[in-house]
């Protein structure tokens, strides 16, 4: 993994496991997950620029730290949230090519950066 103190490692991991669970309430049980997180549907608009705009700090975090394959894992995930998006809004009959756009964008530079890290060795 790292150098990390193995504490810190594992409060981290402690951590991701909640975020795992709350999006799997989200996920099948989206008002028990509002209640659970103490949302409010009429403040959604608010939590999700804070959404987007933790996930543009983690993207410019990622290109700022500059591995290939930081960056690629980073960009798949933000690409694997737009497709889901665009999947959600798509089953319900909604607009959802933003969604496809954002999630092509993203698995093109995410594709790019995984090449640069697999031939980073070949030079």
């Amino acid at each position: 993994m790292s150098g990390m103190p193995i504490y810190i490692t594992a409060l981290a991991v402690f951590l991701t496991g909640i975020v795992i669970w709350l999006a799997v309430l989200f996920l099948w049980a989206p008002r028990r997950g509002l209640t659970f997180a103490t949302h409010d549907t009429e403040n959604l608009p608010e939590v999700m620029a804070n959404r987007y705009l933790a996930m543009a700090l983690i993207m410019a975090g990622a290109i700022y730290n500059g591995d290939p394959g930081l960056i690629a894992f980073i960009f798949t995930a933000t690409g694997v949230s737009a497709a889901h998006d665009a999947w959600i809004y798509a089953r319900h009959n909604k607009p959802y090519i933003k969604h496809v756009f954002s999630a092509a964008l993203s698995a093109t530079v995410a594709i790019a950066a995984l090449l640069v890290h697999l031939n980073a060795g070949a030079a």
